[in-house]
């Protein structure tokens, strides 16, 4: 019979071919190693993956701010343009067998107004109360694999107290006068030619946990002046703290209730009863016996 010698890799001269030969014979040779360290990758990816989507639900179930805005995120990957998304697959992957590290990044842009890069799009929704929301990412995590995504919370609407000529707020039985003011052209979609979402803002900011708000600057004929947000970030705000206040007070209620409930002789005898009615019996029954 026969004897199968195995031939032991070339040495390299530094060429590409000498480097795909020792690949060849390293997945030829070695398979096996390969296809278990593979299975134990696959083991803790999705191990991560539970844990995480238990850790998610435990959160939405204990927090009705986090709970809304993954809503929001929800409803904006719903609601995205396919057509908007453009994520290639990068032949530089190849380096490295093939695994994708690199994609070649098309979408449709979300820049400011002097076309600076806020983010790539993901998604958009919009509010009940007509606030445009994108979904939207700039950096990546874990060795480029994972995008950084987040929120961009774009009112289409603004809230401005009125004043008097000395600069003081006009106010009526108490309360300030509010004027609402449109922003129709603060979003401006030219995804076709130019391949961008420009937003008429020069920054954006970071406003609690989950969204971004933009700093939106008016183009007037007096040169450039700068839209104040601060009723709607206030609004916003305070209705989160309202759902941290509501969620705690129930927190605290429901604790509350558990330690009345164990310190409550009246509630641990009725608790107790059944046991005891049930000794009483099985007594009678071996008594009688």
């Amino acid at each position: 019979m026969a004897e199968i010698v195995q031939e032991a890799p070339a040495e390299s001269n530094g060429t590409l071919g000498d480097a795909w030969h020792n690949v060849l014979y390293i997945i030829q040779n070695y398979w096996w190693v390969i296809v278990i360290f593979s299975l134990l990758i696959a083991a803790i990816v999705i191990i991560f993956l539970v844990i995480k989507k238990k850790e998610e639900n435990d959160m939405r179930r204990d927090s009705a701010v986090y709970a809304t805005a993954m809503n929001i995120r929800e409803s904006a990957e719903q609601n995205k343009k396919k057509e908007w998304l453009r994520n290639y697959y990068s032949l530089w992957n190849l380096v490295w067998l093939g695994i994708p590290f690199k994609r070649n990044e098309h979408s449709v842009r979300i820049v400011d107004m002097d076309r600076n890069l806020l983010g790539w799009y993901r998604g958009h929704t919009k509010t009940q109360g007509g606030d445009v929301v994108f979904l939207m990412y700039k950096t990546k995590w874990l060795l480029g694999l994972l995008e950084e995504k987040f929120l961009l919370y774009c009112p289409v609407k603004v809230h401005i107290p009125r004043v008097d000529k000395t600069g003081k707020t006009i106010k009526v039985n108490g309360q300030e006068t509010i004027d609402v003011i449109d922003l129709p052209e603060m979003i401006n979609y030219d995804t076709q030619k130019g391949n961008e979402i420009r937003i008429q803002c020069n920054t954006i900011t970071k406003q609690g946990n989950y969204y971004q708000f933009p700093n939106y600057v008016l183009i007037t004929p007096n040169g450039q002046e700068h839209i104040d947000l601060s009723h709607e970030l206030t609004h916003f705000v305070s209705k989160t703290n309202f759902l941290v206040a509501l969620e705690s007070g129930f927190s605290d209620m429901s604790k509350a209730m558990g330690r009345a409930a164990e310190i409550n002789p009246h509630l641990r005898y009725s608790q107790k009863e059944p046991e005891k009615e049930k000794s009483l019996e099985e007594n009678d029954t071996s008594t009688q016996g």
